[in-house]
């Protein structure tokens, strides 16, 4: 990650500060928004599950969302565009990384060991 000082932090790259073309790209790209829920929160890094897919996401961001965020929350992540919103605005967040889980409630119920 890029250092920078979050005082006054005017590095547009992911996970710093959003240039107005990104925003402008965000409004004009509604259906590329993907629910999610934070599962963690560890310092610059948030973890979020998508809520329609077995999807799972982490994100950086130079700022500690902590203050802001709590596991549970609900957000929403724009991964081409690199941002994370939630009811108080939108941040651009570097996706470090995009992963499928395998979770035992969408495994078929008629499987079953021999």
């Amino acid at each position: 990650m890029t250092r920078c000082s979050l005082a006054l932090c005017t590095l547009v790259a992911p996970g710093h500060a959003m240039h107005v073309d990104q925003a402008k790209g965000l409004t004009q790209t509604p259906e590329e928004w993907r629910d999610a829920r934070v599962v963690d929160l560890s310092g610059h890094v948030i973890t979020a599950s998508m809520l329609e897919s077995t999807l799972e996401v982490q994100l950086w961001h130079h700022r500690d969302l902590g203050r802001d965020l709590a596991v549970g929350d609900l957000v929403r992540v724009h991964e081409r565009l690199h941002a994370l919103g939630w009811p108080y605005g939108w941040v651009n967040a570097q996706v470090l990384e995009t992963r499928t889980l395998v979770r035992e409630d969408v495994r078929p119920s008629s499987t079953r060991a021999p």
